[in-house]
């Protein structure tokens, strides 16, 4: 479904203009000095009924962290989901440009406790894996 909908990836020049098809970008308003952002423009109405179904299954398993630290940030669930079902946009069309599934990628980061730092891989293969079996 994700891969009919989005059709030819070579249209975008990068996987903001594909997020941006997806309807997962915030619309701008604009006027004068000030700037707004309020909503979400209108995208793909099928391909984002389906990254956000994803997101909602996703962010119980994989992406649980990532959902979890936009709640305690003060975003609403919805607005929560959408923000991982953009993410689930942007991993897609990578997946679909390099035309090949590369499996191991990770990125490192770190996590605070208390006076420690320590560092761990996020295995994002073992997540796809689930989302898109």
């Amino acid at each position: 479904m994700i891969y009919a909908e989005f059709g030819d990836v070579s249209r975008f020049p990068s996987s903001k203009a594909a997020r941006a098809y997806t309807g997962f970008v915030p619309r701008t308003k604009q006027s004068g000095n000030s700037e707004s952002h309020v909503g979400m423009i209108e995208g793909n109405k099928y391909l984002r009924r389906t990254l956000y179904l994803c997101a909602m299954i996703a962010r119980r398993g994989p992406f649980a962290d990532f959902y979890e630290r936009l709640i305690a940030k003060g975003k609403s669930s919805i607005e929560a989901t959408c923000a991982l079902a953009g993410k689930l946009a942007s991993i897609s069309y990578h997946v679909l440009v390099d035309g090949v599934y590369k499996g191991l990628v990770t990125k490192r980061s770190k996590l605070a406790k208390a006076k420690n730092v320590k560092d761990y891989d996020v295995d994002v293969s073992s997540v796809l894996n689930t989302l898109f079996p």
